[in-house]
């Protein structure tokens, strides 16, 4: 996988972390921290599935296709719920035209969208797969704090790409 980024946002990312007084040791994108975090769930696959990771974002989604544990498809996809449900379904039916060897999908939902709940939903009454909401805190990979009232916690689906820079820092 390779990420790239404009060198002045490096730059500026890197004045961000001088200004705090602490060194930058490294960027890594969403995506990489979201399919570390996603691997645990790969592990045992059969050889004839396909991983979909759909992330909601503030513009629409980030689909990731996922084969063998190694990403093999990015796109960034645009539009409303009801947008999102068709151009997945739209992708995953090339995809799978692509790869006959694919009979077994399964799609992961994160981000942090108030309405991953209703497109879940959506997209297990539309298809004959597998569809879950990948929530490191219910997963138990993430412990919130107690809610004091002060100050609204993130929704745990948000929390996947934390999750999975968390296990780049733990791993040896």
């Amino acid at each position: 996988l390779l990420v790239t980024a404009p060198r002045q946002r490096v730059l500026n990312w890197i004045e961000v972390f001088d200004i705090a007084g602490v060194e930058l040791e490294r960027l890594e994108a969403a995506q990489v921290c979201e399919l570390r975090a996603l691997a645990p769930l790969l592990e045992g696959a059969g050889p004839d599935r396909l991983d979909a990771l759909l992330v909601l974002c503030e513009r629409g989604a980030r689909l990731t296709l996922v084969r063998h544990g190694l990403p093999e498809y990015g796109r960034e996809l645009n539009g409303s719920m009801d947008d999102l449900g068709d151009q997945l379904e739209r992708y995953l039916a090339y995809w799978l035209s692509r790869d006959p060897g694919a009979t077994d999908v399964r799609l992961w939902l994160a981000g942090s969208s108030p309405d991953l709940p209703l497109l879940a939903e959506n997209l297990h009454r539309s298809g004959d797969r597998p569809v879950e909401i990948l929530d490191p805190v219910a997963l138990g990979w993430i412990a919130l704090p107690p809610d004091d009232g002060e100050e609204e916690l993130p929704p745990g689906p948000a929390l996947l790409s934390l999750h999975g820079l968390m296990q780049a820092e733990l791993a040896p």
